[in-house]
């Protein structure tokens, strides 16, 4: 991930016309923007159409970027508002969440099968469980365990208050205590 200061730096220089620099964001942040978009979509055709909007989008209002904030906050924002603007024009479920892109190889070399099993089936219920919350406790939850960011950053991606996002991860987290309340491990 680029420093504050290397990612100040290529916005400057992508402002200036260095397709270069622009390029070095986009490669940056590729990842983030097409995992959100993944998750909204669950299509990855989709996501990397969406991405390449977002980043088009994102290089037409760099004017109106605040270096004062990460910039990932700023480019996942654009990438959450073009996923739900891409839901809403296609009324679609806002999420599976099963992750057909990772499969666990249970001949892996040098790994235990029955471990690799439990593990996969406790994903699988976990995944399950997860495709169950509401849209906005879903990305909220996915926002901070798999993306990492603290409850401002997830504010300002989903365009919520604070304590939104706090009632929407607590409720999430009581909602995904009670579904996997019954589950038992793989035997």
């Amino acid at each position: 991930m680029l420093t504050p200061r290397d990612e100040k730096s290529l916005v400057a220089r992508s402002l200036a016309g260095d397709g270069r620099a622009y390029a070095a964001l986009i490669e940056a942040f590729s990842r983030p923007v097409f995992s959100l978009l993944l998750r909204l979509t669950a299509n990855a055709a989709d996501s990397e159409d969406l991405a390449q909007e977002v980043f088009v989008r994102a290089y037409s209002g760099l004017h109106t970027y605040d270096p004062s904030y990460p910039f990932l906050n700023w480019i996942l924002t654009i990438a959450h508002n073009e996923g739900v603007d891409w839901l809403k024009a296609r009324s679609r479920a806002p999420l599976s969440l099963d992750d057909e892109d990772n499969p666990v190889e249970v001949n892996a070399p040098g790994s235990d099968a029955a471990q690799l099993a439990e593990a996969a089936w406790t994903n699988e219920a976990i995944w399950r469980a997860t495709a169950k919350l509401q849209p906005p406790q879903r990305e909220a939850l996915l926002l901070r365990h798999k993306d990492g960011l603290d409850y401002q950053a997830i504010a300002e991606v989903m365009g919520l208050p604070l304590g939104t996002v706090k009632t929407l991860i607590h409720r999430g987290r009581l909602a995904l205590r009670k579904e996997l309340a019954g589950f038992e491990t793989f035997q």
